[in-house]
């Protein structure tokens, strides 16, 4: 291979997130000049992959969207892009799209824990359950909205799903007690 890592190709595309830093402050950085031809095509495809619904890359656009420019977040989304086309290409393999709940499975369990933590910061002693586990428990909640849950749904759909259940179940203890 000419290049011997995705961040080599990024800098020669011109498509590496610039670094500035002076005494100890980050500053927004330029990109690198690079090649303008593949820069281009890249920034074009980026914008039109934002587009597509329910894919990976338009989900990291969005995120991005939030925090900086529409036109820096799609220099970022065809850094990815760029990025995922070389490790394609070193593996010999085919795309599979991580789909744009990606990051939020990935980060449901960071979240749980950090939760975790604050409540137990406040001196409150904290049991992590499933609600499958609390089912099986023998308490009685909605089981049919568990049993018959679509496995398309987005997992924010889901979360809420989950939000609601539990919200449901402790009304009942509640009404036990």
């Amino acid at each position: 291979s000419r290049f011997p890592s995705a961040h080599h190709l990024a800098s020669w595309a011109g498509l590496c997130p610039g670094n500035h830093e002076s005494a100890g402050k980050r500053k927004s950085g330029q990109t690198t000049k690079g090649n303008q031809a593949l820069r281009t095509a890249l920034v074009e495809a980026a914008w039109a992959a934002t587009r597509t619904k329910g894919t990976y890359l338009r989900a990291k656009y969005q995120r991005l969207v939030r925090r900086m420019p529409k036109k820096k977040a799609l220099v970022a989304v065809a850094h990815t892009m760029l990025v995922i086309v070389y490790h394609l290409l070193n593996r010999r393999v085919a795309y599979a799209d991580l789909g744009s709940d990606y990051v939020d499975r990935q980060q449901l369990k960071r979240q749980r824990q950090r939760l975790v933590e604050r409540l137990e910061g406040l001196g409150v002693k904290v049991t992590i359950e499933e609600v499958a586990e609390a089912v099986l428990r023998g308490y009685k909640f909605n089981a049919r909205k568990i049993g018959r849950r679509k496995a398309r749904g987005t997992m924010a759909e889901t979360r809420g799903q989950l939000l609601y259940e539990w919200q449901h179940l402790r009304r009942k203890l509640r009404a036990r007690a």
